[in-house]
């Protein structure tokens, strides 16, 4: 009987959760038209070498569809922002955008100029001001990061860098594209006829395994041999600035290491 009593129980409050899912899923907000920036709370936005600019949409929305038509303004925030307007954006429309009866999302368009775009991200902070729609509790304040991007291509010019560090001093050397994607080949760098391979990633993290130069040390048979360094010192490319800076640790195996070195080359 307990059995029966107890099933007659889950039954029934599985049924009376159902109906409150139902219900609860058919909950209109019909309040205030309240802005808020409704997709996301930041953004970023690269502007291509060479380009003249790139443009970021950034979107708002009010709770409900407005009634009439109403101007909103995006309202550039100095204090928090390290993006300049006029060096590194312009707001389209002066930041000015309009909501017309019936609409629930509406946007605004930045453009992010190359001319005072570095590869070291810059951040503009917004906020929404409107003269006839009220602001929602929540949603009012947008990021937009901002930055040049370099292709390889600008990064390689010539291919001639200028090179100084541990293992070879100073000089130069070539560096060319290597066969797989993302990848440089640092040429004749460890020894003639042995490149060193570097691969790197859109963050501007560069990376190696280890490899050996092919050079005895001492009498040998071991080698000369470079890896990642193993004190979590990162190694960078930066494709705007030509300039690539391996983190290494050098070593003979099983003779000695000569520890932390850094490796550098920069565009000629």
């Amino acid at each position: 009987m307990k059995n029966i009593i107890n099933k007659t129980l889950i039954v029934a409050l599985g049924l009376f959760v159902l109906s409150s899912c139902e219900k609860e899923a058919g909950i209109i907000y019909d309040g205030e038209s309240q802005l808020q920036f409704n997709i996301t709370d930041k953004a970023t936005q690269t502007v291509e070498s060479g380009a003249v600019s790139a443009e970021a949409i950034i979107e708002y929305g009010t709770l409900s569809p407005v009634s009439g038509t109403h101007q909103v303004q995006l309202v550039y925030d100095a204090a928090k922002s390290t993006a300049v307007p006029g060096v590194h954006f312009t707001l389209v429309n002066g930041g000015v955008s309009q909501m017309t009866a019936g609409q629930v999302m509406s946007n605004f368009k930045v453009n992010v100029l190359e001319s005072g775009a570095t590869a070291v991200p810059k951040v503009a902070v917004f906020h929404l001001s409107s003269p006839t729609l009220p602001l929602a509790s929540f949603g009012q304040e947008f990021a937009l990061t901002m930055s040049l991007r370099c292709p390889v291509n600008v990064f390689l010019g010539s291919g001639v860098f200028n090179y100084s560090g541990w293992w070879n001093g100073s000089g130069q050397f070539y560096l060319q594209q290597g066969t797989a994607a993302k990848t440089l080949k640092v040429v004749d760098w460890l020894d003639t006829g042995v490149d060193l391979i570097v691969k790197y990633d859109d963050a501007g993290i560069a990376t190696f395994d280890e490899q050996s130069t092919g050079i005895d040390y001492s009498a040998g048979p071991n080698k000369y041999t470079i890896k990642q360094s193993t004190a979590g010192a990162v190694s960078t490319y930066d494709a705007c600035s030509r300039t690539l800076t391996l983190k290494a640790y050098w070593f003979v195996p099983n003779v000695g290491a000569f520890g932390e070195k850094t490796e550098t080359f920069v565009g000629n």
